[in-house]
């Protein structure tokens, strides 16, 4: 059974010139290269860190309301939720 809030790798495959454009955007954004591309992808930047319970807590109400307005059941893909 699938789970939302597994963690998932995306992988992209950038050229040197593709990837020095990533950086410096995301440079210029004052971000890292993995937040520039979650915030561009409309996800939730994460810390380098440890996630707190509230960062926890924030993610799966998040994938709750996700799964909802894709029109599916959470309860399928969240069941201890």
């Amino acid at each position: 059974m699938p789970h939302a809030l597994d963690k998932r790798i995306l992988r992209i495959r950038l050229n040197v010139a593709e990837m020095l454009d990533v950086e410096a955007r995301a440079r210029a954004a004052g971000q890292s290269v993995n937040n520039y591309v979650r915030a561009r992808l409309g996800l939730q930047e994460r810390n380098v860190g440890k996630r707190t319970a509230e960062e926890r807590d924030f993610e799966e109400d998040d994938a709750m309301e996700r799964l909802r307005r894709l029109g599916l059941d959470p309860q399928a893909y969240l069941p201890d939720y």
